[in-house]
């Protein structure tokens, strides 16, 4: 919400409207910054505090269903949503539950999360994340037979 992946919406007017008290004629380009969208006080403080800050209640159920249906649209929407969306979506969440299912992510103590900025990219990204990852007891890599037969990268590999 706070750094989404789609930066500009940009609709032409079918009708001339008035728009937040200013007269928009038919045809003319309206732009809308997501991150005033999402990060407008009216939807996204109240009960939940400072728009600006990280709080997943705003993305409970109930909250989802009390705010306005066009105040969250990291994809952009309508029929120049991006095409690629739910693919990411269904893509992200089934790596997640790959990983979790083997892996215990062990996150570092004291990390607050900050936007980074790679230069070339859509979007930020979590700068100076990091995680300790081991297998997870019990899952399926934690068996005393596969850490005997993983060479390790300090020795030579036998051919």
């Amino acid at each position: 919400r706070l750094y989404s992946p789609v930066v500009e919406l940009t609709r032409d007017a079918a009708h001339d409207t008035i728009l937040a008290g200013h007269r928009v004629f038919q045809g003319e380009r309206i732009s809308v910054l997501t991150r005033a969208l999402h990060t407008n006080p009216e939807y996204w403080g109240g009960e939940f505090g400072d728009p600006l800050s990280f709080n997943p209640d705003r993305f409970h159920p109930d909250a989802v269903a009390a705010r306005h249906p066009n105040a969250y649209h990291p994809w952009g929407f309508g029929s120049r949503a991006c095409i690629g969306s739910q693919f990411a979506l269904f893509e992200a969440k089934s790596f997640l539950a790959i990983m979790l299912v083997h892996f215990k992510w062990i996150g570092k103590p004291g990390y607050h999360l900050m936007p980074g900025y790679v230069k070339g990219s859509a979007a930020p990204s979590a700068k100076d994340l990091a995680f300790e990852v081991k297998a997870r007891p019990g899952g399926p890599l934690d068996t005393p037979h596969l850490a005997a037969s993983t060479p390790s990268f300090s020795e030579p590999a036998a051919v």
